[in-house]
């Protein structure tokens, strides 16, 4: 099935034209063909296309002809089916995938592929063989009593690959085209706060329910809700627990009971949620929310015109107090999105 170029050269005599005798298989009949010129007026060439049978030819010109030459014909080994087996990263819960006729790789990083190679020829040998910075590395192939080879290789890093198949002469032939390998990486989380989602105000003895939704394209590990009061140290609510059935989505909640936290007029909670994924190869991500207050504030507020001529102070000192804790929850605010 190869071509294969043929190149004369006249020495010590010129032709105008010169001839490719060719004869194909031992029961054809001679053909003969003009060889095409080269700026040299010296040298003339033909191409065989498609060789299928064992040929015999000689070149003649001017009456001067080349001894006879013999082209022997040899099916090499080539690949002419692939199929790939995915086999993904246990963490991400997912079944092995079979792609039929395959050839470059796109998978999530710790993926394994099941090679099974179907050759053009029996072979006795095959390999892999992988491009890397240094020394290309050698996948070694197991040859089936089907003829069929197979192997492994992991996703690890983008880089290319090729199938090497052992000739006839023991020497290992190039037998497919070079193909690519992509390593997709496993995005984060997203979590979002679905209730109440905003900044609310509440007096100290009620209930604030939050409620938020996270999700991950291969799993959750861990959903958490982490607060402080007055900006003191930090606690945690663990919503989603690691272990377990692995969840791809999770709507949970968590109530603060305010009685429970002594607070007075004034006082604020911060809060906010995390979620981890379940990335077991790489290093698990983890995305935030923002952070939201909840603000203590008073059973009722009683206004009342001041006397004439009396002083207004408290309740400019009530502002000034509003103002401070404002200005408390925007330092925290800002310093929490500057951290994250």
């Amino acid at each position: 099935g190869a071509d294969q170029e043929i190149t004369a050269f006249l020495e010590g005599f010129e032709a105008d034209r010169v001839e490719l005798a060719l004869r194909r298989g031992d029961d054809g009949s001679w053909e003969r063909w003009p060889m095409a010129s080269y700026d040299d007026p010296s040298q003339r060439a033909f191409m065989l296309l498609d060789l299928q049978d064992e040929s015999e030819y000689f070149v003649e010109a001017a009456g001067v002809r080349s001894p006879l030459f013999r082209v022997s014909v040899t099916d090499l080994p080539y690949v002419e089916t692939m199929n790939l087996e995915y086999r993904f990263p246990a963490y991400t819960g997912l079944s092995p995938r079979l792609v039929e006729d395959g050839g470059d790789i796109a998978a999530l990083r710790g993926t394994e592929i099941l090679l099974e190679i179907h050759p053009t020829v029996a072979v006795e040998a095959g390999r892999i063989l992988l491009e890397a910075d240094g020394d290309d590395e050698v996948i070694a192939l197991e040859v089936g009593g089907d003829g069929v080879l197979r192997g492994a290789l992991s996703v690890t890093r983008n880089t290319f690959y090729s199938v090497r198949l052992q000739g006839p002469k023991g020497e290992f032939l190039r037998a497919s085209p070079e193909y690519a390998i992509e390593v997709l990486e496993d995005q984060p989380p997203i979590v979002t706060f679905e209730d109440p989602g905003r900044d609310v105000r509440a007096n100290r003895i009620e209930e604030v329910y939050a409620e938020l939704r996270a999700e991950d394209d291969f799993g959750l590990r861990k959903v958490e809700l982490l607060y402080s009061v007055n900006g003191g140290e930090e606690q945690k609510r663990v919503l989603v627990a690691p272990g377990g059935r692995t969840r791809k989505e999770a709507l949970v909640g968590h109530t603060f009971f305010l009685e429970e936290e002594e607070l007075v007029d004034g006082d604020f909670i911060s809060y906010y949620a995390r979620a981890v994924d379940t990335d077991e190869v790489g290093s698990a991500s983890e995305s935030t929310t923002d952070i939201y207050f909840i603000e203590v504030t008073p059973f009722t507020k009683d206004y009342r015109q001041a006397q004439q001529g009396g002083g207004g102070g408290g309740g400019g000192q009530g502002d000034m107090a509003n103002a401070m804790s404002q200005r408390q929850r925007l330092i925290i605010s800002a310093t929490f999105k500057l951290d994250r």
